[in-house]
């Protein structure tokens, strides 16, 4: 689980939470939850079935839901050896520092490097106050890198450099930069489900069948994890879903403590053999955001 299990947390950089004399580590996505107002529930989340998959997509889904629990694991190793993507995503949050409230959804192009470990925004929606964002593990002093996309009377639009958990800490998002990715997401999703079996109080996992992604149409593959009341995080519902053709993450939805939606992040049109320049994670020199 934009994109949150963070995907369910996302998102992003985890919170600890004393339950039965022990720290569990949960995702800040689930924290926020504690804080603030109230809003109202937004739309209903719903998943169409697909009838008639390919009969390779339907015997993977047997395969699955004979141990969705190994998928998962399974798709945290294939995450986990992916040196550099680009991917369109969509994040959609509930945020507020005091009454909380479902934001717009959020579109970029993003490209990731795991060593060091690189993330960089294009921002998509030309109404966002920011053109691209940067963070490069081990430079700028750890510093996250912003260029607004308007200059000040018309002027070149400045850069600007924060903390890489300053939006978080603002009410801006959910999940700082650092947690970006789908490597990240796999492996909140599994320690969040470690932690809580530990204090015997683990996730119904269940393979839902093979689902209809919400752009594009394309076929995933839908596995959802429900807590019970006496988890660390009580009835939280998270769902997931993954690409039919390569396995890897396609979305995540997460709910705590009901049906209402606090995170949903979508990663589309995966390019897996990026050929990244010498000045893929700088910021252009123009003030001009690239167009992917």
């Amino acid at each position: 689980m934009a994109n949150y299990v963070r995907h369910a947390r996302g998102g992003h950089q985890t919170h600890g939470i004393v339950a039965r004399g022990r720290v569990y580590r949960v995702w800040l996505v689930l924290l926020v939850l504690c804080i603030g107002g109230c809003s109202a529930p937004g739309p209903a989340i719903k998943f169409s079935t697909i009838a008639n998959a390919p009969p390779a997509a339907i015997e993977t889904g047997e395969r699955i839901a004979a141990d969705p629990e190994a998928f998962l694991r399974e798709v945290r190793e294939r995450c986990d050896g992916l040196a550099a993507y680009e991917v369109d995503f969509y994040k959609q949050e509930r945020l507020g520092l005091f009454v909380k409230k479902l934001q717009p959804e959020e579109h970029m192009r993003v490209k990731f490097r795991a060593q060091p470990f690189s993330v960089k925004m294009t921002m998509l929606n030309e109404d966002h106050e920011f053109a691209e964002t940067l963070y490069v593990e081990g430079e700028n002093d750890g510093k996250l890198r912003c260029r607004r996309r308007k200059g000040l009377l018309g002027g070149r639009p400045p850069i600007q450099d924060f903390p890489p958990d300053f939006a978080v800490a603002f009410g801006r998002s959910i999940n700082p930069i650092t947690d970006f990715g789908v490597a990240r997401l796999m492996q909140r999703v599994l320690q969040t489900l470690e932690e809580a079996r530990a204090a015997g109080a683990g996730p119904e996992v269940v393979y839902r069948g093979i689902a209809e992604l919400q752009y594009d149409a394309l076929p995933v593959h839908h596995v959802s994890l429900q807590y019970p009341a006496t988890a660390p995080i009580p009835s939280l519902k998270v769902d997931l879903l993954f690409l039919v053709d390569t396995l890897l993450p396609a979305a995540s939805y997460v709910r705590p403590g009901g049906e209402r939606l606090q995170g949903r992040y979508i990663y589309m049109r995966f390019d897996l053999h990026p050929k990244f320049g010498d000045g893929a994670f700088e910021l252009s020199e123009d003030g001009e955001a690239r167009t992917p």
